[in-house]
């Protein structure tokens, strides 16, 4: 189950960069933490910086994507993840 969940990772990263070429290896790492749930405390423990830096990183990887104002950072991956299942699996 771990390994799947892994693969399944692995799927998440490689398409979303692929869709959002613009985004740097620190914001996918950041958008998968979203996707996960880590909370900005959690994320910010894990990667060893500080809280701000987090808000930041995200703040600029929704800037990048150019995701509405309407739609959460999560609830985008979230659904973003969701269709490459659908779609790929």
């Amino acid at each position: 189950m771990q390994e799947y969940k892994e693969l399944e990772q692995c799927a998440f990263l490689y398409y979303l960069k692929k869709k959002h070429p613009i985004l740097s290896d620190t914001d996918l790492r950041h958008c998968l933490f979203v996707l996960l749930e880590y909370s900005l405390k959690e994320t910010s423990r894990v990667l060893s910086i500080n809280i701000n830096t987090v808000k930041t990183s995200r703040y600029r990887a929704r800037k990048k994507i150019n995701i509405p104002k309407s739609i959460t950072l999560k609830k985008y991956l979230q659904n973003f993840n969701q269709n490459i299942n659908r779609n790929y699996a």
